[in-house]
C-alpha cells in the first residue's frame, strides 16, 4: 500500500501522524505557501510583461492615430482656406461677368405689354415709326434701332400676357432718352388695344433678380409721397427733406419707412393693400 493510502483513514481524511516526514514536509504550510508565492510572482511577472507590452502597443497606436488626426486637421484647415479663397475668387469672377453682361446690354430696352404680333414682320421698323408717337419727348430724335425681337421666357403659348419685346438702339443716349421719356409720359398707351406699355432697361439675370427684390418696397414708398427710383446695379435712391438717401437693400428701405412717424399709418395701409392685391392675384392664378 502506498503512502497516500496508508495515510488515508476510514473517514476519508489524511492522518498526518501516519504520514512519513518527507510527505509532511511536502504539504507543510510554509513550503506550500512559498511555492504558491513563487508561482504567483511568476504569473504576475508574465502578466505584467504582457500587459506592459499591450499598453506600449496601445500607446504607439494612439500616437500614430494622434499624428494622423493632426495631419488630417491641418489638411482640413488648409482646404478650408483654399475653399474660402476660391469662393472669393468665384464671387469676384461672377461680379465681373455680371458687370460685363450688363455693359453689353446697356443699349437694350425691354418693352412690356405690346400685344403679340403687333409689330408684324419688321419689329425694328415698327418701333422706329411708333416710339415718337408713344413718347412725345422723342419727337425729332433720330433713333436708330439695330435689332428687335420677342423674348422667350418659358411660359406656355396660351398665356394671355404678351411676351416681352427687346430692342437695341445704336447709341446709349437714345436708350436713356427712351426710358426718361417713358417715365415722363406714363402711362404710355398703345391706342389700338388701349393697353399700357412699359419700358425697362435690360440687365443680366443676376442684376434683374436683385432689382426685382426691391419692387415691393418701391411700391410701398410711392403712396407715402416719396419718389424713389433705382440706380445701377440695385440701389434705391430718393430725396427726403432735402437730403439725398440711398438704400442697397429692401430691409434698410423698410427701416427708413418705419422711422417716419407721421407716415406710419399710411405705410401700414399701403402694405395691407399690397398684400390684398397679391392674395387676389394668386387666387385668380390658381382658379
Amino acid at each position: 500500500m502506498c503512502i497516500a493510502e496508508a495515510a488515508l483513514t476510514e473517514t476519508g481524511y489524511f492522518h498526518y501522524e501516519s504520514m512519513s516526514l518527507p510527505l509532511l514536509s511536502r504539504f507543510s504550510p510554509p513550503s506550500y505557501l512559498k511555492r504558491s508565492k513563487q508561482q504567483m510572482r511568476g504569473f504576475e511577472r508574465s502578466g505584467l510583461s504582457e500587459l506592459k507590452a499591450e499598453v506600449e502597443n496601445l500607446a504607439i497606436a494612439a500616437k500614430q492615430t494622434r499624428d494622423r488626426v493632426d495631419s488630417v486637421q491641418a489638411a482640413v484647415r488648409e482646404d478650408r482656406r483654399t475653399v474660402l479663397n476660391l469662393r472669393k475668387q468665384l464671387e469676384q469672377l461672377t461680379d465681373r461677368v455680371t458687370s460685363m453682361e450688363d455693359r453689353s446690354r446697356r443699349n437694350n430696352v425691354r418693352l412690356v405689354g405690346l400685344p403679340d404680333g403687333a409689330e408684324g414682320s419688321d419689329a425694328a421698323g415698327f418701333l422706329t415709326a411708333n416710339l415718337s408717337k408713344w413718347i412725345p419727348a422723342l419727337k425729332g430724335c433720330d433713333i436708330e434701332i439695330e435689332w428687335a425681337h420677342r423674348v422667350y421666357d418659358g411660359r406656355k403659348s396660351n398665356s394671355k400676357r404678351p411676351r416681352t419685346l427687346i430692342f437695341r438702339v445704336l447709341r446709349w443716349q437714345d436708350r436713356s432718352a427712351i426710358l426718361k421719356g417713358a417715365r415722363q409720359a406714363y402711362p404710355v398707351k398703345y391706342t389700338q388695344d388701349n393697353v399700357t406699355l412699359l419700358f425697362f432697361p435690360d440687365f443680366s439675370s443676376a442684376t434683374s433678380a436683385r432689382r426685382r427684390n426691391l419692387n415691393q418696397v418701391l411700391r410701398r414708398m410711392t403712396p407715402l409721397g416719396l419718389q424713389p427710383f433705382l440706380i445701377y446695379p440695385a440701389i434705391i435712391k430718393l430725396r427726403h427733406n432735402g437730403e439725398q438717401m440711398m438704400f442697397d437693400s429692401s430691409q434698410k428701405a423698410e427701416d427708413f419707412i418705419s422711422s417716419l412717424p407721421q407716415k406710419k399709418s399710411m405705410y401700414n395701409n399701403s402694405l395691407q393693400n399690397i398684400q390684398n392685391e397679391t392674395t387676389t392675384k394668386l387666387q385668380l392664378l390658381f382658379l
